[in-house]
């Protein structure tokens, strides 16, 4: 394969080149429509969240504002609602609702900058920033943002195998499986190896058959699954073809996973740390317990 492997959790790292990460690789959207000249205008840059938050429903965002800034606000609602108030009232009337019911943003005058960590956002949400000048003229910038709500599936076991070196039992049993209200495509094995750190995957439209019946295959993201390997930092997990930025590794067969009728599941993905080291790869397992 393209990308190295660390063979065995035990084997000495000190030979890897170890690269500092992109400073900016939880940037999920930078919205810079730079304004009109001598308008105030506010630039959103929006990040995946860490540490405590939860990241289906909690978004930060970073608000940099030009010189013509004297107040700024933001508003979070549903994309719904929004565009009906804005149908029946117009958009001059909507960036008066943000001033008058949204939150008032502190800017701090040296960085002409502020951050906010937003929480708890359900369905799919426009988050409108106004910037009001010293001419009390008004303009807005939007990001977007859904919040999941995950439903319950079925309990069942994880198998696990290359993490079981490090101590990880290689049976997890009582783990829920959930699907995602706004995607009936994906799906979330909760807590799998520490709780707030879910196992996230897809399942897409290519299928195939085995013995064990049809499966649509699935993907996995590059994702933290809230363990550290030592001094190297957190542990990742994703599917092969993203492991080597190649789809097809996983869409052509061979290192696919797939999802049974009756949500039996099977993985064939990597641990990574966050240069693309991979500990290992292999075959995991999800059973359903028996009804």
């Amino acid at each position: 394969m393209k990308k190295n492997i660390i063979y065995g959790i035990g084997a000495c790292l000190a030979a890897l080149c170890i690269s500092s990460c992109d400073p900016n690789a939880d940037l999920i959207l930078e919205n810079d429509k730079s304004g009109t000249a001598g308008d105030p205008f506010t630039t959103i840059n929006q990040y995946a969240v860490g540490g405590t938050y939860n990241p289906d429903n909690d978004t930060r965002l970073r608000f940099t504002f030009n010189d013509n800034v004297a107040e700024a606000y933001y508003l979070v609602e549903l994309s719904s609602e929004k565009s009906k108030f804005i149908e029946e009232n117009g958009e001059q009337a909507y960036m008066q609702r943000v001033v008058d019911n949204g939150t008032s943003i502190t800017i701090e005058e040296e960085t002409r900058s502020a951050d906010v960590v937003i929480t708890g956002i359900a369905g799919e949400n426009t988050i409108t920033v106004v910037s009001v000048g010293k001419d009390k003229k008004m303009t807005a910038n939007t990001t977007f943002f859904t919040g999941i709500t995950w439903m319950d599936v079925c309990t069942g076991t994880y198998y696990t195998s290359v993490l079981t070196p490090m101590g990880i039992p290689a049976q997890l049993p009582n783990k829920k499986l959930q699907v995602a209200d706004v995607n009936p495509n994906m799906y979330r094995i909760v807590d799998l190896y520490k709780s707030g750190y879910s196992l996230k995957f897809t399942k897409i439209e290519n299928s195939g058959v085995d013995e064990g019946g049809k499966f649509n295959m699935i993907r996995v993201q590059m994702q933290e699954i809230g363990l550290n390997y030592g001094s190297y930092g957190p542990l990742y997990i994703q599917d092969i073809g993203y492991w080597q930025g190649d789809e097809s590794f996983v869409l052509a067969g061979g290192y696919h996973g797939g999802m049974y009728e009756d949500n039996s599941i099977f993985f064939y993905h990597a641990y990574c740390i966050s240069t693309g080291q991979a500990l290992g790869y292999n075959y995991e397992y999800f059973i359903p317990d028996a009804e």
